[in-house]
C-alpha cells in the first residue's frame, strides 16, 4: 500500500515537472522511478 502511493506520488511529481520543463526532464525522471522500483 505505501509502495503505491510512494509510485503515484512519483507520478505526480513526473506531470509537474514535465509542465514546468516539457524537454527531456520526464525521461529522468522515469528512470529515476525505475532505479528506485
Amino acid at each position: 500500500m505505501t509502495k503505491l502511493l510512494f509510485v503515484v506520488a512519483l507520478v505526480l511529481v513526473a506531470v509537474a515537472v514535465r509542465a514546468v520543463q516539457p524537454q527531456g526532464a520526464s525521461n529522468t525522471i522515469l528512470a529515476e522511478a525505475k532505479c528506485c522500483l
